[in-house]
């Protein structure tokens, strides 16, 4: 089975969707993961509360999609977790060791219990504004 490609402009619109959610509520991690059994890439975004799969903050990520009215971001494609998800621990961990960087982006590994054939991690967002 062929590779889903991360094109720019699915990370550009992810790290805007990223962006405009931490104004909302606070995101610990984001990344873009495409796994080895979907071969797929989603969004992952783990915020710093636990209770991130209320409807009320997928209600919002689902609000921010429909104005970007991008076609990247597709409602099955962004997927909220929280901060303790494996997935988010790795990523985070990834993302801590090189200070500064906009992004990290590698191939396939083992990733927070999962197979994975590629993963991009946005850097931390800037604190959001009160």
């Amino acid at each position: 089975m062929d590779q889903e490609l991360l094109v720019s402009e699915a990370i550009e619109h992810g790290a805007e969707l990223v962006r405009r959610f931490h104004e909302f509520e606070p995101v610990y991690v984001a990344f873009w993961l495409n796994d080895s059994e979907r071969n797929k890439n989603d969004l992952y975004i783990a915020t710093v509360k636990t209770d991130v799969d209320s409807s009320v903050g997928y209600g919002e990520i689902v609000r921010i999609r429909r104005e970007l009215r991008s076609p990247w971001l597709g409602t099955f494609r962004v997927r909220s977790i929280d901060s303790k998800n494996p997935l988010a621990v790795e990523a985070h961990a990834y993302i801590s060791l090189y200070p500064g960087r906009s992004s990290l982006q590698f191939g396939a590994r083992s990733f927070g219990g999962k197979e994975v054939e590629s993963v991009y991690i946005y850097a931390p967002p800037e604190p959001a504004t009160v």
